[in-house]
């Protein structure tokens, strides 16, 4: 039985425990510490703070659905985007409505409503307010949803566009959010392309493999480096 640390003494201090947690692999300590944290926000009436901490739960839940491949996990992901619209509608935070349309593609990626999450991603992506790093990202996810989407050309080139800006942009972001971007990309150029041009597609898995080796911190996408592998190597 896992007791929460309260040794975060205020909300803020508990959501970034959780955040740690979460990219540690321990998804239902995070989740706990996540609702502690809401609760905390709320009672301090920050509520642009409670969509940050109801994004960490979200992403939680779908470390969870690559878990255990147990949809209910893709569901609560849909519901927790559609809550945090509803408080940012409420509560007027409309510079977070670039958010909410990636957290509504993170959901359709999930549950196979591909044509939803080029949308939902195309959209975040025109909103997001400026030149960054994470753009960069969100434009990997967009091509991800348009090669499952059918536009299998269209989608490997804005993953690489997407690798590309992340790259250009790198003085923005410290070194566990690139190896998690990047590798992240990779690993989906691997799985794509291991059914049509599998040498390319080992290349990519490469690639992924040399970045998420070389840090310790990628607790998930090691995980997810093992099935990557484990696909490769039964064909």
């Amino acid at each position: 039985v896992w007791t929460p640390l309260y040794v975060a003494d205020s909300a803020t201090e508990r959501q970034k425990q959780a955040d740690q947690l979460r990219e540690e692999g321990e998804s239902r300590k995070a989740i706990d510490l996540y609702n502690h944290a809401i609760v905390g926000h709320q009672a301090n009436k920050d509520y642009a703070r409670i969509t940050e901490a109801m994004t960490g739960r979200l992403l939680s839940w779908k470390h969870l659905f690559y878990r255990t491949d147990d949809k209910i996990y893709a569901i609560f992901v849909k519901k927790e985007a559609e809550e945090i619209l509803e408080i940012v509608k409420e509560h007027q935070l409309f510079d977070r409505l670039h958010l909410v349309h990636f957290l509504y593609g993170t959901a359709a990626i999930l549950l196979k409503d591909y044509s939803v999450a080029e949308k939902a991603f195309g959209q975040a992506v025109e909103l997001y307010p400026r030149n960054h790093a994470e753009k960069g990202d969100w434009i990997a996810h967009l091509g991800e949803a348009v090669y499952r989407n059918g536009k299998k050309e269209e989608g490997k080139n804005l993953i690489l566009q997407g690798v590309q800006i992340i790259q250009e942009n790198t003085f923005q972001i410290d070194s566990f959010l690139y190896n998690v971007w990047v590798s992240g990309a990779y690993l989906r150029l691997a799985q794509f392309l291991q059914f049509d041009t599998i040498e390319e597609g080992r290349a990519y898995l490469t690639k992924a493999k040399n970045i998420i080796n070389s840090d310790d911190r990628l607790v998930i996408r090691k995980q997810q480096l093992i099935a990557a592998t484990e696909c490769f190597g039964s064909m």
